[in-house]
């Protein structure tokens, strides 16, 4: 899962070209000037892979993807948190602690990296992850980085003891995690029971605000690194706040038994006005819920309790289908005035959280329901002209009067022609329009894959990645496409590798075409010994440690 949306543009990008008669020459000058300032770097590769028969040759070609951008970013941005690969330049979102070699790591370790382990292993020995002049995201900081540093301790220490380079003392993970846990604990305040979203650098001084997700998807690292490190200090924090949105106030804010808004008042623990949801500023909330579980059934079975409430209301109120394709199922939204049909990318991780549910609880309607939004999601890019997701799409509800659709939003349909000829087509029509390198679909194929062994999400993920492939690949790395719902001739980048390319969307994709039966794999059955973290990185569960310690 992965932080929210990106500014909006505009869907009919590039703007027609008008070349005055009277000055031809003039005007082929300024047309070529024009795309030389800014399409070199931004030159699509249009060469994709090749249709691999095998399973393993398709494996090898998401590997050799992943080398390719990480020698991107390795000759152009290491040790800064990302690539840009339109300016070819380095970011720093992340504290510029090196966000993309952090998140790389435990994909590097699965895929049998073991240069890439080494510079990454020497990287965070290096680096000083207390340090940094930019404000720090606390669930940003939490789920990449304490999560990559716990995920790589586990993985090096277990299954993967052979990658560990001479001489590296893997506890140095350890060490750096729980000092940026440390760090990150400020963002709690004296006398708070929920941690600010945003810490300043200077001042250690939170911001005040959060969400129902920045404050409800930490609890799963803190409470691994508690127990990894024999201090209870960090489950403590986050239990505790965890506890406070499991239980909220006032009893009206929960629209429906399970669901609760996005927006909350962290010095009372009270919920606000706000819109339900599984997408941004929620989703690894109710994700998390299931994994707590998943990662102790004798500890956590009120989470578990609290995710089945959330799944049943979901099921029941949020569950809407196109009018014209009522085959097709979306979870949608709630806000103050009513449901609302919208959804997106990051709500499509739903569908393998459904099936972890199902498998773990042994419940056919969690799995059931979550196969069909998983068909919900393929029907998303299948519509689109590149064969990629839209960030956010709307739909016609197949009961729209009866689901008490909020009064913003018409029963009557899109009245823009473009948006109506694509709701004919396909009964959807994006809103937001973007594809910033986002991974969920792709999980989601992976745990339907693991529940039902079925070909075809195989498939699925490989005609994803052939499009991913196509329209987000530049010189030296990928970028997020602006518009998915365009001719190639017409595509247009923005300037951004995310972290999460390395640690998400290719390891899903890698896992989902490894014909192997690993320890670190989700089970179809329900008996995880792994559990994976919102940005991908496998933690083991805590009876897997315990028997593997004793």
């Amino acid at each position: 899962m992965t932080e929210g949306r990106l500014m909006r543009w505009s869907r009919r990008w590039p703007p027609e070209r008008v070349v005055p008669l009277s000055f031809p020459i003039i005007g082929i000058f300024i047309v070529v000037l024009f795309v030389n300032i800014i399409t070199p770097s931004q030159q699509p590769l249009d060469q994709p892979p090749t249709a691999p028969s095998s399973t393993l040759e398709r494996s090898d070609a998401i590997k050799a993807a992943f080398d390719f951008a990480w020698d991107g970013y390795y000759k152009l941005a290491f040790p800064h948190d990302e690539l840009k690969p339109v300016s070819n330049t380095p970011g720093t979102s992340r504290n510029d602690w090196g966000a993309t070699a952090v998140d790389a790591l435990g994909t590097a370790v699965l895929m049998d990296k073991k240069n890439i382990i080494n510079i990454v292993l020497e990287h965070v020995a290096q680096t000083d992850f207390t340090h940094t002049n930019t404000s720090i995201s606390v669930f940003e900081s939490t789920i990449r980085y304490i999560g990559g540093l716990l995920s790589a301790y586990e993985l090096l220490s277990g299954p993967f003891q052979r990658s560990v380079p001479a001489g590296f003392n893997l506890n140095i993970l350890l060490e750096k995690a729980v000092n940026l846990a440390d760090l990150l604990s400020k963002a709690f305040g004296e006398g708070k029971n929920l941690p600010s979203g945003m810490l300043d650098p200077k001042t250690l001084q939170g911001n005040g605000e959060n969400s129902l997700a920045g404050a409800g998807s930490l609890v799963l690292e803190w409470t691994i690194l508690s127990n990894l490190v024999g201090n209870s200090t960090y489950a403590n924090l986050t239990q505790l706040a965890q506890s406070f949105l499991m239980n909220p106030t006032p009893k009206k804010a929960e629209s429906f038994p399970g669901l609760v808004p996005t927006e909350i008042d962290i010095a009372s623990g009270s919920f606000l006005k706000g819109t339900v949801t599984w997408g941004g500023s929620a989703d690894s909330f109710y994700e998390y819920l299931l994994k707590m579980f998943v990662y102790d059934p004798k500890s956590f079975g009120l989470y578990r309790d609290r995710w089945v409430q959330a799944a049943d209301s979901t099921i029941r109120y949020l569950a809407s289908s196109p009018k014209k394709f009522p085959n097709i199922t979306f979870i949608g939204r709630y806000g103050q005035n009513g449901f609302i049909p919208e959804s997106g990318h990051m709500e499509c991780f739903a569908g393998g959280n459904f099936i972890l549910g199902g498998t773990v609880l042994n419940e056919t309607r969690y799995t059931e329901f979550g196969l069909r939004l998983i068909d919900g999601c393929h029907h998303t890019y299948a519509s689109t002209k590149t064969g990629i997701g839209p960030e956010q799409f709307k739909w016609e509800p197949n009961q729209c009067q009866q689901q008490q659709v909020a009064p913003t939003w018409s029963c009557d349909g899109p009245q823009n022609p473009e948006d109506q000829a694509m709701n004919n087509a396909s009964g959807i029509w994006i809103t937001e329009p973007s594809y910033n390198l986002r991974p969920e679909t792709l999980e989601s194929y992976y745990y339907a894959y693991r529940l039902t062994k079925d070909q075809k999400y195989r498939d699925w993920a490989w005609d994803a990645w052939l499009a991913i492939d196509k329209g987000t690949r530049l010189e030296n790395g990928y970028s997020y496409l602006r518009n998915v719902n365009v001719p190639d001739d017409q595509r247009w980048y923005g300037d951004n590798q995310e972290s999460f390319l390395f640690s998400e969307t290719f390891k899903y994709l890698f896992l989902i075409f490894d014909d192997g039966d690993g320890e670190w794999h989700v089970s179809g059955t329900g008996t995880n010994k792994w559990v994976y973290n919102t940005e991908a990185h496998p933690l083991r569960t805590k009876k897997f440690y315990e028997r593997l310690t004793k």
